[in-house]
């Protein structure tokens, strides 16, 4: 199922992971009303949230046709932290720029008091989140340089046209993150789009400090797809080579670049035999 609106690079969560919370949510960990901190049912929470964002967004966009504040002030209060107030969040901005590794980022607010709480950069609609402009990185780049550096381990990072959740990561040649585009999911009123935003980064999904990283609903998910192949039936009699210690981490690492270097000979095999 293609969704117009959620974009995933470098494998932070799998598709297979989306599309089984889509379909049948209540069947996948973590995703009942309960966990989520609501009493009633969760699907009216969901698409009361959607009226209200919408009533956001409506606001958004005839205060920035109007021109007479600064984009960036316009983003923030009028669109984007009421749209994560939604979710949960309670983002306390920061007047002091993160410290990271000798580093200083000016990242604008984190998501409560703790030193490695979540990073949450909100810059103006107008802000492409992958160029820099005047700034030495873009805040895309800032935000990841930030996670890599430090103890936190996911971020948000937006400019109210586009919301990006990203992750610590050693990958750093092509960026990595669950992109969702919050333009096209308002413009178009897409609510089973917008009910996956929710569920996927609802505050109760993230960690609230270092301690809790690694157990927060969002890491586990990220988790569960790096093994998803070793989870799988069929893969029974690798997995007890592996755990045995008959394969090793770099034999894996081999055997699989030997896979997806025969996948394009394989198709194009394929093709001439049509």
């Amino acid at each position: 199922m293609a969704h117009v609106a959620i974009n995933i690079e470098g494998g932070l969560v799998s598709s297979d992971l989306l599309e089984r919370i889509a379909a049948t949510p209540e069947a996948v960990g973590g995703q009942r009303s309960a966990d989520f901190g609501v009493e009633g049912r969760l699907s009216e929470e969901i698409q009361g949230a959607f009226s209200d964002a919408a009533t956001y967004w409506n606001a958004f966009q005839a205060r920035l046709r109007r021109g007479k504040e600064s984009t960036t002030t316009i983003t923030r209060e009028t669109w984007v932290l009421p749209l994560l107030e939604e979710l949960g969040y309670d983002p306390r901005f920061q007047r002091a720029a993160l410290q990271a590794g000798g580093n200083t980022y000016p990242i604008s607010h984190r998501q409560g008091a703790d030193e490695n709480a979540l990073p949450v950069h909100i810059v103006a609609s107008d802000q492409e989140l992958d160029k820099r402009g005047d700034a030495k990185q873009s805040p895309h780049a800032m935000v990841q340089d930030y996670l890599n550096r430090s103890d936190a381990l996911w971020g948000i990072v937006t400019n109210g046209k586009r919301l990006r959740l990203i992750r610590n990561t050693a990958r750093v040649s092509k960026p990595s993150y669950i992109e969702f585009d919050l333009e096209v999911m308002m413009e178009g009123g897409l609510y089973s789009e917008f009910a996956l935003f929710y569920r996927l980064v609802h505050a109760s999904r993230l960690p609230r400090g270092a301690c809790a990283a690694h157990e927060s609903l969002l890491e586990r998910y990220h988790q569960q797809g790096r093994t998803g192949l070793l989870a799988h039936p069929d893969s029974a009699t690798f997995l007890e080579k592996f755990t045995v210690n008959r394969i090793h981490d770099l034999d894996y690492y081999r055997q699989l670049l030997r896979l997806i270097y025969r996948l394009p000979f394989l198709r194009h095999c394929h093709i001439g035999q049509e």
